[in-house]
């Protein structure tokens, strides 16, 4: 990902690497193959007791705000090629038809730093599960920090996120869609 890779194929980019053959323990660097079989081990145990403590390492470094912070909610679509877990089709505004997924990121907009964000499939509505994610984002978030004011585009225009905002006594500003 650090050099731009955005298949498992473009790891053979690596194999070349004058850097990574100067590392004495490394006698030769595994293929797209490999890795793909090795992350396959992987279960979502494996994946929470990595990210968490990375997840909270990276919180407490987010820079102290007098104010507090911004949080925005942004609905953004993924297209995807082939047959990624969890792409389905739905709403893709540039590739009618095809895949994609649904991703729901929270940012801290000051620190220019993301929440752990849900990866939703692609047949869902921007506002879907929105209130969930958001508990659980602000659970994550702990009273680390004030959240000033949360930020939301027109799909996330929802009476249970508006309640949920309401009972949370939290600041917000949510764009509506003009209609008759």
């Amino acid at each position: 990902m650090l050099i731009g890779a955005k298949r498992f194929a473009h790891v053979n980019w690596l194999r070349g690497g004058r850097a990574l053959q100067a590392v004495p323990t490394m006698r030769r660097f595994p293929c797209d193959d490999t890795i793909r079989n090795l992350l396959r081990l992987f279960s979502m145990g494996h994946v929470e007791r990595l990210f968490a403590p990375l997840i909270e390492w990276r919180m407490q470094r987010v820079p102290v705000r007098a104010g507090g912070h911004s949080l925005d909610l942004d609905s953004t679509i993924s297209e995807r090629d082939g047959r990624q877990e969890g792409s389905l089709k739905g709403h893709n505004p540039r590739q009618h038809g095809r895949p994609c997924h649904h991703p729901l990121p929270a940012v801290l907009s000051e620190a220019r730093s993301i929440l752990p964000g849900w990866l939703r499939s692609g047949n869902c509505g921007s506002g879907r599960g929105v209130a969930e994610f958001l508990e659980e984002a602000l659970a994550q978030w702990g009273r680390r920090q004030t959240i000033r004011l949360v930020r939301a585009d027109s799909g996330y225009f929802d009476d249970k996120l508006l309640s949920f905002l309401q009972q949370r006594c939290l600041p917000y500003v949510v764009v509506t869609r003009l209609t008759k």
